[in-house]
């Protein structure tokens, strides 16, 4: 008994009194124990609201009025039919024979050849309805999509299956498609930010850019694409957070090879295991030896084997111009500080149509959203960037680079890549660089320059989520009067 009063003086000592370490500890656990709380309610809600918003989008837009997709469209039924590889019969043409009534229904909607208008004519639409699936085949090319993986098209290809065994006509066959690309895609970004959102809210604000989502409700690859580098960004930095995380080994590894057929260079996201702490893929380091070379032979062996059966594939993409990759690459190699000149004399030229481009240029980037959207939705990028739990996230100095590094580096490439296939050799800047190129390896940039500073003000972030999610009402509105008007 005489030890009670010590005991209870030392149980009630004030807050100040607790070390540093035990204070972190602490904030540790308590942050953990409300992360699976609040995650058991949000892994249902998020995925419904990132659905929802994104067939939304598919509803708003016109048929074929999202980039290249009616070769997107083609691509993802010829691997409806278990044509994983496109044909090449010869004069320069790649694609596949398809069923004529796919093609006449793309031209009934003016998807192609020319950069269709947003607006869609009713007439069109109604006698494209009519039109039925029939057997007839003819040759369909679709360069813009003959080269991308069979995995990208995965979700478009299954809703397109479906729709055959009920003898759907080729427009229902395009939005199922679409809806099969927003309840993937858009259910792995939902899940994803599920994931994170509270300690990386800038993670949630890029998502919710109006490109992103609706690209995710187009038939295009991108969906594919998005989701799962916001899917594999989310691991990683749940990795880091969590003090007791222990990673699905197949899981991670099924993600590696998920990423090796997204389109080059987002393979190389997988560089992020990197920043996974060690104990989090095992306290053996024999272990994690045996971990990393069968990653890594997951993330490349498959983008090799790839890359092989389609090298004989590539064509003249652009009809107005000669482009040799060959050559381009060689002009690279031989000038590079002529090329980086090139690079940020592109980004002068071009980098207000850029930013536009990442944040919301609905069509085929004939319709851009009103200025005061754009920037309204870049500060609350801004106010997420500083309102990370960057002591939870573990940002090193050291991990900060690494995140910019390989962000500036996938976006260089990105450029270089569009230069080689799109621009004539030596061009003086890069045409074809679209903003929504840089929505994947964004996450990158943002995790590379969170802080703290804003934080404390919960208000502030959440509301800057919430001013996200009514942007893209507003955006779903501003796209459908202007198609359907």
């Amino acid at each position: 008994m005489q030890y009670q009063p010590a005991l209870e003086k030392r149980n009630s000592r004030p807050a100040d009194d607790v070390s540093a370490p035990a204070r972190a500890e602490l904030s540790d656990a308590e942050s953990a124990a409300s992360s699976r709380s609040g995650f058991r309610y949000e892994r249902f809600s998020w995925p419904a609201l990132i659905v929802s918003l994104a067939l939304a989008y598919a509803c708003a837009t016109g048929p074929f009025r999202a980039p290249d997709e009616p070769h997107h469209f083609f691509r993802a039924y010829e691997v409806s039919e278990g044509h994983l590889v496109a044909a090449k019969p010869g004069g320069g043409f790649v694609g596949d024979w398809l069923p004529h009534s796919l093609d006449r229904t793309v031209l009934m909607l003016g998807g192609y050849p020319f950069v269709p208008p947003v607006r869609v004519d009713r007439a069109a639409m109604a006698k494209a309805w009519t039109v039925k699936l029939k057997s007839h085949r003819n040759f369909v090319p679709f360069p813009g999509a003959a080269l991308h993986s069979p995995l990208a098209y995965l979700p478009a290809a299954l809703g397109i299956t479906f729709g055959k065994m009920g003898h759907a006509r080729p427009l229902i066959l395009f939005y199922l498609a679409r809806c099969a690309n927003a309840i993937v895609g858009g259910g792995l970004i939902g899940l994803a930010l599920a994931r994170i959102w509270r300690r990386a809210p800038y993670i949630a604000t890029i998502a919710l850019f109006p490109m992103c989502l609706f690209q995710v409700g187009s038939l295009t690859s991108d969906a594919v694409t998005f989701a799962i580098s916001f899917f594999w960004v989310s691991e990683v930095l749940r990795a880091r957070t969590e003090a007791g995380f222990r990673l699905s080994r197949v899981r991670w590894i099924l993600i590696a090879a998920a990423l090796s057929q997204l389109r080059f260079p987002f393979p190389f996201l997988g560089l992020l295991v990197f920043a996974v702490p060690s104990h989090s893929i095992d306290q053996h380091r024999a272990a994690r030896w045996r971990f990393f070379p069968i990653f890594f032979a997951a993330l490349v062996l498959p983008c090799l084997l790839w890359i092989y059966f389609v090298q004989g594939l590539r064509v003249q993409l652009r009809p107005d111009g000669v482009v040799d990759p060959g050559q381009q690459l060689q002009f690279i190699v031989s000038h590079p500080l002529q090329f980086f000149h090139i690079f940020g004399a592109s980004l002068h030229q071009f980098g207000y149509d850029f930013w536009r481009q990442m944040i919301g240029v609905f069509g085929w980037l004939n319709l851009p959203l009103p200025t005061w959207l754009l920037g309204a939705v870049t500060l609350a990028l801004v106010v997420t960037i500083c309102s990370a739990e960057t002591r939870v996230l573990r940002l090193t100095l050291p991990i900060r680079s690494a995140f910019f590094s390989l962000g500036t580096c996938i976006l260089m490439l990105t450029a270089t890549i569009i230069y080689m296939a799109w621009n004539s050799v030596g061009a003086p800047r890069i045409e074809g660089w679209q903003g929504r190129y840089a929505i994947p390896v964004l996450p990158l940039l943002a995790t590379a320059l969170a802080n703290e500073r804003l934080r404390r003000a919960r208000w502030l972030w959440q509301g800057a989520i919430a001013f996200s999610v009514l942007a893209n009402v507003f955006a779903i509105i501003f796209l459908a009067r202007a198609t359907w008007s």
